[in-house]
C-alpha cells in the first residue's frame, strides 16, 4: 500500500513538473521572439535620425522630416531592400505639395545589428525631386532602386 501511494505521488509530481516546464519553455520562446534588425533609432554624423518600428517610420533632419505608418518592407536580400510607408505628418520636408496620406519610400543596404545605410527616394542631389504616390502599388512601381536611390548615408543604431 505504501509503495502504491509513493508511486502515485511520484507520478503526480513528475506530471506537474512536465506541465510547468512546458509552460516555462513556451513563455521563453514568446519572450525571445526576434525583433527585426531594422527596428530602432538610427543616427548619423549629420544629425539625421530615423526611428523605425515594425509598423511606423519617421525621419528628422534638424527639424525637417516626416512621420509615416503602414510600413511595408520589400526585402531584396537579408541586408537590403526598400521601406514603403504612408505619410502621416510632413515636418517641412515637402514644400511644394502635401504628402499626407500618400506613399513614399526609403531604401536600405548593408544592414547589420548596429549599422545600416539609408537613402530617401530622390531623383538626384542636390536638386531632389521628392514625390509621393497615391497607392502602395504605384509607389512600388515608381520608386525603383536604379532611379530613385542615388545617395546613401551611413547610420549607427542607438
Amino acid at each position: 500500500m505504501k509503495n502504491s501511494f509513493l508511486f502515485k505521488t511520484l507520478t503526480l509530481f513528475m506530471l506537474m513538473m512536465i506541465f510547468v516546464s512546458c509552460d516555462t519553455a513556451a513563455e521563453e520562446n514568446s519572450n525571445n521572439a526576434q525583433t527585426p534588425l531594422y527596428v530602432g533609432t538610427w543616427k548619423n554624423t549629420y544629425n539625421e535620425t530615423y526611428k523605425i518600428t515594425e509598423t511606423t517610420f519617421s525621419y528628422d533632419s534638424n527639424g525637417y522630416g516626416f512621420e509615416a505608418d503602414n510600413l511595408i518592407i520589400d526585402k531584396k536580400d537579408d541586408k537590403s531592400g526598400v521601406f514603403y510607408m504612408q505619410i502621416t505628418k510632413n515636418n517641412k520636408w515637402w514644400t511644394t505639395s502635401d504628402p499626407v496620406g500618400k506613399w513614399y519610400a526609403v531604401a536600405y543596404k548593408n544592414m547589420t545589428d548596429i549599422s545600416l545605410s539609408l537613402s530617401n527616394a530622390c531623383t538626384a542631389y542636390p536638386e531632389c525631386e521628392m514625390d509621393c504616390q497615391d497607392s502602395l502599388e504605384k509607389a512600388k512601381a515608381h520608386f525603383t532602386i536604379d532611379k530613385y536611390f542615388t545617395f546613401y548615408a551611413d547610420f549607427a543604431k542607438e
